[in-house]
């Protein structure tokens, strides 16, 4: 959120989404919450990711995962470049595709790195 120049931090995007009462809107630090959320729950495939981001077409999903090269890091940080070369306000789809490039790279199934930190509150 800090990224995108909103002030909410972790525990803001948390409490954005279990303190809502069905049918609230959750705000901007809620939709980041849940598309983060939705994202985390899927295995790191095709229709996974793409299920939990419907606004991106599937092939471009794939290449951007693919787009990084060598060690965990590496590949992260190039799926992060890449996104936001071609897509500059998406950051929030940068940081999940980062985060799943990282996973996919250290043979995980799921995307879980940063989700954690939230559900902890920090």
């Amino acid at each position: 959120m800090a990224i995108s120049g909103c002030p909410d931090r972790a525990g803001d995007l948390r409490d954005a989404v279990h303190l809502a009462r069905p049918g609230d809107l959750s705000g901007p630090a809620g939709a980041v919450y849940l598309t983060w959320q939705q994202a985390v729950a899927r295995p790191i495939t095709r229709d996974g990711l793409q299920r939990a981001l419907p606004e991106i077409a599937a092939t471009r999903i794939v290449g951007w995962l693919a787009s990084g090269e060598g060690a965990p890091v590496s590949r992260a940080a190039t799926a992060l470049e890449t996104v936001l070369t071609e897509a500059p306000r998406a950051e929030v789809l940068a940081l999940i595709l980062a985060d799943a490039a990282l996973a996919q790279a250290l043979r995980q199934e799921q995307v879980n790195g940063c989700f954690d930190l939230f559900q902890q509150g920090r």
